[in-house]
């Protein structure tokens, strides 16, 4: 019986020993720019990839790569701001670093999409205004928005710790949470206008966007039950 290869580590002590002395380099001399190129670069892009595919937090619209060397060139920028006398791994705080740039870039770009969509694409001439915040009782939106929260944190936790799902499914938990968060912006108990901006936010069609909402609400369902 042959033994399991062991899968090699990408960032090691190496990585770790290669940060300190980049950071003690002038940065603009090229023996700086030999031991990045040679020795931190490869390991810092698998980290940021890692990150992004791990917590889904890759961007439909844009390009993969293009996001890629967008979050690797803000850890650089950040670069040393790390200081290895105080104990820290690189490793743990480069990754950091990048998983909250990410995690920034997303929500600005959901913000954005919030906000340039039509609001007379999405709602038509019925506006159904007796569904819209300002005309519910205070009390109302307390209550609601506490189980907005409750069903985003569940959500969230939900697509976090299963790493098997549909792409689809992702992206539309991703956007269902989003709107939830946001539920003050958008009439969110308009279902042909939640349809339609989930559509944008995911690119996916009403088919791919109705069957991995049957799939979020099964995954959802079954993991309430476990808890009972």
């Amino acid at each position: 019986m042959t033994k399991k290869r062991k899968k090699k580590d990408y960032w090691t002590k190496d990585q770790e020993l290669a940060i300190e002395q980049y950071l003690s380099m002038d940065p603009d001399s090229p023996e700086a720019e030999r031991l990045f190129e040679g020795v931190i670069y490869d390991p810092l892009k698998k980290l940021v990839e890692n990150i992004m595919f791990t917590y889904h937090l890759s961007i439909a619209e844009i390009p993969v790569i293009e996001q890629v060397h967008d979050t690797i060139g803000h850890v650089v920028f950040k670069m040393r701001k790390f200081d290895p006398s105080k104990g820290h791994k690189s490793f743990s705080y480069y990754g950091t670093v990048a998983k909250n740039y990410m995690i920034m870039k997303k929500n600005k770009h959901y913000n954005k999409k919030i906000h340039t969509v039509d609001i007379e694409d999405v709602i038509g001439f019925e506006y159904e205004q007796e569904l819209f915040e300002e005309s519910m009782p205070e009390q109302e939106l307390r209550s609601k928005e506490f189980l907005f929260t409750i069903v985003c944190d569940d959500l969230e936790e939900i697509i976090r710790n299963d790493l098997s799902l549909h792409q689809n499914v992702y992206k539309v938990a991703e956007a269902i949470v989003f709107l939830l968060r946001n539920y003050q912006k958008v009439n969110v108990y308009n279902k042909r206008q939640f349809y339609f901006i989930v559509r944008e936010f995911t690119g996916l069609s009403a088919k791919e966007i109705t069957k991995a909402m049957s799939q979020i609400k099964e995954i959802y369902e079954c993991s309430k039950k476990s808890l009972h």
